[in-house]
């Protein structure tokens, strides 16, 4: 399979909306509430305007398939999710791994729920070492962090 990592644009707002209220997408996020249109509008005008990396990835027919991206919290924090069809499919570990490079920051945290075993097996397959465990909002998470070396 061959897949691009691109910058994402206004153009995909409504697949980055629909990928983020899929079930799976939800369960497996901090925030387990549905999104909203329009507080998603905002937000995704608001980040495609910042400097903070967000990317889509689209296969070789350039549909649509996941978004990563990356938000500077306490320290930068990496978010993936991929469309149902392409889940299982050993996508997710070069995803991150090539959009994590992408990016040259020089260390980024994955957060991933802890019974999330899959997404735990694509994080430590794309070079990301597990350093700690965090309770949020009483759900335990794995710490999971890359070092971009130059």
């Amino acid at each position: 399979m061959h897949e691009d990592i691109i910058l994402t644009n206004i153009d995909d707002m409504k697949n980055v909306f629909d990928l983020s209220n899929d079930s799976c997408v939800r369960i497996n996020s901090i925030n387990k509430e549905p999104i909203l249109w329009e507080n998603h509008k905002a937000w995704f005008c608001e980040r495609i305007n910042s400097s903070n990396p967000f990317y889509i990835v689209e296969n070789k027919n350039k549909e649509f398939i996941a978004q990563v991206r990356f938000d500077l919290k306490e320290q930068w924090e990496i978010s993936i999710s991929i469309i149902k069809n392409y889940r299982n499919k050993g996508l997710a570990s070069r995803i991150i791994k090539e959009a994590s490079k992408k990016t040259n920051i020089k260390e980024i945290v994955a957060i991933i729920q802890e019974d999330n075993i899959a997404s735990i097996k694509a994080f430590i397959k794309a070079g990301y070492k597990e350093c700690s465990s965090v309770i949020t909002k009483n759900t335990k998470y794995k710490k999971m962090v890359f070092y971009n070396k130059d």
